[in-house]
C-alpha cells in the first residue's frame, strides 16, 4: 500500500512540475511577444511593418487605435487596413533593409 501512494505523489508531482513549466513556456514567449509593449508610454503616431499576412493582428489593432499603418507589402498581400503600402518584396533582406531605412530617413526628417 505504502508502495501504491509513493507511486500516486510522484506522479502527482510531475503532473505539477509539466504544468509548472508549461507556465513558465506561455509567460516567456508573452514576454517575447509583448514585453515591449508593457514599456510604452504614448501610442505611437504610426507603426511599420514589414509582412502584413503575418503581422495581421498588430494591423488590426492599429486599426482600433487609429494609428496609421505604413507596410511593405508583396504582390500577394491584400492592402487592406494599410493607409499607406509600399509594394515590394517582403521575403528579400536588401529590399527590407532598403524600404526600412526610406522609412527611418523620412521619419528622421520629420523629427
Amino acid at each position: 500500500m505504502p508502495e501504491d501512494l509513493l507511486a500516486v505523489i510522484k506522479q502527482q508531482l510531475a503532473k505539477i512540475l509539466e504544468n509548472q513549466d508549461k507556465a513558465t513556456d506561455q509567460q516567456n514567449r508573452l514576454d517575447r511577444d509583448f514585453g515591449g509593449i508593457s514599456t510604452l508610454t504614448n501610442i505611437p503616431s504610426v507603426v511599420v511593418v514589414v509582412d502584413p499576412r503575418h503581422e495581421a493582428m498588430c494591423i488590426k489593432e492599429a486599426k482600433l487605435l487609429h494609428i496609421p499603418v505604413v507596410a511593405l507589402c508583396n504582390t500577394d498581400c491584400t492592402i487592406e487596413g494599410i493607409e499607406y503600402p509600399v509594394v515590394g518584396n517582403d521575403g528579400s533582406v536588401s529590399s527590407v533593409r532598403f524600404v526600412l531605412e526610406a522609412i527611418k530617413s523620412a521619419l528622421a526628417v520629420e523629427a
